[in-house]
């Protein structure tokens, strides 16, 4: 697996950056039985 770097200045980038957190967090949330972390509060 190799590291890329991602242009965060590309709204379509960051866009979809934000997204894959927030499914990430999405499912730490359902492990944990809580959505009451920051990441899905704020």
């Amino acid at each position: 697996m190799n590291a890329v770097s991602l242009d965060l200045s590309d709204a379509e980038v960051a866009t979809a950056l934000l997204e894959l957190q927030r499914r990430a967090y999405e499912v730490e949330a359902a492990l944990i039985g809580s959505r009451d972390i920051p990441p899905l509060t704020e």
